[in-house]
């Protein structure tokens, strides 16, 4: 019973600190039966997959822009209202961009600041104790 409800609230996108409460129980006992209970947690990770899977789905698309059908009713005076039927462009968006790409090829895109030497050396840093007349 208890693995048949954790799956259907983790498939309503729900968090773990949210499912606990609809539960019964605290997060803390979720995670202890999570540890304890192989089959409890499968209920779980296999009920967050479809939600999971439509962000993704939806970051993906807010990246490369998409478009959708919609509809713009127009109206003048004394005439009947003009529906018009058309589809509607969503832009990428850049941080969905950067976002996606940062987890998805991190290697590439992750922010570094590497700082190397001479031939890809370590930097040598010298310290002095000289101080001339300041």
């Amino acid at each position: 019973m208890y693995c048949r409800l954790a799956n259907a609230l983790a498939s309503l996108g729900l968090f773990d600190s949210e499912i606990a409460p609809k539960m019964g129980i605290s997060e803390r006992t979720l995670n202890n039966w999570k540890q304890k209970y192989p089959e409890f947690k499968e209920a779980l990770n296999v009920g967050k997959i479809d939600p999971d899977d439509k962000v993704e789905r939806s970051l993906y698309e807010r990246a490369v822009g998409y478009f959708f059908p919609t509809v713009k009713i127009f109206k003048v005076k004394g005439e009947p209202p003009c529906i018009v039927r058309f589809m509607e462009h969503v832009p990428p968006d850049v941080t969905a961009q950067i976002f996606y790409l940062k987890n998805r090829r991190p290697k590439i895109w992750r922010d570094r600041h590497e700082l190397t030497g001479e031939g890809g050396a370590p930097i040598a840093i010298t310290f002095s104790n000289h101080f001339d007349g300041v």
